[in-house]
């Protein structure tokens, strides 16, 4: 027989000699008819099971296809809920996503950092005040406040977005929609606080150096007033942005946020502008009555400001450009929009250290807190007029 394995087609000459040969052990002659009904039949047999070998390779590509699908639809479903969470936990309408598990474990760690630092500072700061007589008063409420704001953010805010991006990335449990919406509301109510616990601290001090007689005459219910007012607006913000999420569009919370970003820089940036040009204005005035103590401590005072208006700006204006940036619908990566949310987070443990470390009583009253000393014994408080003076304005 002259038919070839693997061969796919059988050609007239093979047929006529198969069939010759099973005719002559016949004793038999096929006629031309014969020979075609024959060939035909082997024609749709071979069709046949052609047929049915395509029908098989379509059936099992289209399994593939279709588990193809599923796995590519799981993954789709898994990247849109990871972008509804964290649209849902910062107004960022674009960015980049997935991002390599290595980045969220740095970026995790960060966080955690952060979180020790914000904490300890803060609680050191509040101890500080309540363990010193000599701290206790009034020029110093605004700077609790500042302490317990930042600690807000610290103890609440910091370990609820560590848990959600840890949850983005599979590392524990599922992040529901609930949660990332509550987690956003959080964030945006104590940043906000904190922000605005700022500002009542640079009016409070440009007060204090601008209109000293009605400084000095007011008294602890308008202290109290005025951190009762940056709760209400900080809560008021917050609102605005959880009504947005649930019946609004993301951008109408933006209308609310963003302005009250931008307004609180501002007011901190020309209050401590115009206390600098005061201070200034009364050294050159009165440059015959200061003393070598008192330009030392205007010194200070100057570039205490400095240190605050700088880290102020250089930690919260990137956060409030990137909410410029989503009016203007520019792709924002994910190191992007974490590195300005670290840095918002940075003020919270960078203003313990400038507004208290730069008060020299306050850090020797600290030192004597952590290291267990007595203040009577190491005479770590001075009162002298220098420091009194700084303890007021700076």
């Amino acid at each position: 027989m002259r038919q070839r394995s693997g061969d796919s087609t059988f050609d007239q000459r093979t047929l006529f000699d198969i069939i010759s040969y099973k005719k002559v052990q016949q004793k038999g002659v096929l006629t031309g008819r014969e020979l075609e009904i024959s060939y035909s039949r082997i024609k749709i047999t071979r069709s046949h099971r052609v047929l049915v070998q395509e029908n098989k390779t379509a059936n099992r590509f289209k399994r593939t296809r279709m588990q193809i699908e599923t796995v590519v639809g799981r993954m789709m479903t898994d990247i849109k809920a990871s972008n509804q969470s964290l649209n849902a936990t910062y107004p960022i309408r674009k960015h980049t996503f997935p991002v390599p598990a290595l980045t969220a474990k740095i970026w995790c760690a960060v966080l955690v950092i952060e979180c020790i630092l914000i904490i300890t500072l803060n609680i050191l700061t509040i101890l500080t005040f309540a363990r010193t007589k000599y701290l206790r008063r009034r020029s110093a409420y605004s700077l609790i406040h500042v302490a317990v704001a930042d600690l807000l953010v610290g103890s609440v805010t910091l370990p609820m977005n560590f848990y959600l991006l840890g949850g983005l990335f599979r590392f524990w449990g599922p992040i529901t929609k609930t949660y990332a919406t509550a987690s956003s509301t959080v964030h945006v109510f104590t940043e906000m606080l904190s922000l605005f616990a700022l500002v009542v601290v640079s009016l409070e001090r440009m007060c204090a150096m601008v209109f000293p007689f009605q400084h000095r005459t007011a008294g602890s219910v308008t202290y109290l007033v005025t951190f009762l007012t940056t709760w209400l607006f900080a809560i008021f913000v917050s609102v605005a942005w959880l009504c947005s999420l649930l019946y609004l569009e993301l951008e109408a919370s933006l209308y609310v946020w963003v302005p009250s970003l931008i307004f609180s820089i501002l007011i901190i940036g020309v209050s401590y502008s115009v206390l600098f040009i005061k201070v200034k204005w009364q050294s050159r005035h009165h440059k015959r009555q200061l003393d070598k103590k008192a330009n030392k401590r205007e010194k200070e005072l100057a570039v205490t400001l400095v240190i605050v208006t700088a880290s102020s700006f250089a930690t919260v204006t990137p956060y409030v450009a990137i909410q410029i940036m989503n009016f203007m619908l520019i792709s924002l990566s994910f190191n992007t929009l974490y590195t300005a949310l670290v840095l918002a987070y940075a003020n919270s443990f960078i203003n313990p250290l400038v507004y208290m470390l730069r008060m020299k009583p306050f850090r020797k009253a600290m030192v004597s807190l952590i290291c267990r000393t007595p203040l009577e014994n190491t005479h770590l408080i001075s009162s002298s007029r220098t420091d009194r003076e700084f303890v007021t304005h700076c």
